[in-house]
This record gives structure tokens, sequence and C-alpha cells, in this order.
């Protein structure tokens, strides 16, 4: 996921399958940590991380996903 998509890209990619909720969380943690927003942040990576693990798990079921 090289290129930077729109809210709605990402949305549609995730429900086809072309992009997965963990690659996602990573693009996302990958983008904060390039920035230089000069402030501090915390990111909670393991608990979020299993979280897309859980919802991606829920997609390859075909169970009804949040959005």
């Amino acid at each position: 996921m090289k290129e930077q998509l729109k809210a709605i890209e990402l949305v549609e990619g995730i429900k086809s399958g072309n992009v997965s909720c963990k690659e996602l969380v990573w693009e996302i943690y990958e983008r904060i940590e390039r920035s230089e927003l000069n402030c501090f942040i915390t990111l909670n990576t393991e608990n979020v991380v299993e979280k897309a693990r859980e919802v991606d798990k829920q997609s390859d079921k075909k169970e009804k996903l949040l959005f």
C-alpha cells in the first residue's frame, strides 16, 4: 500500500479484500512515524494490531463489518 488512498478508497479496499485491516494499521503507524509533528504521541500498537486481525478474521468469514 505505497500510494496514499482516500478514506473511501480504503473502505472499499477492505470490503473487497484488496487491503487488510492489519495492512492499513501498519501503514498508518508508518505515516505517523515519518511525520514531523513535534509532539508526544503514544501508540498502542499491540492492541490495535490484534483488533485489526480480529476484524480481518470477521471479513474472512464474510461477517458484516461496521462500515
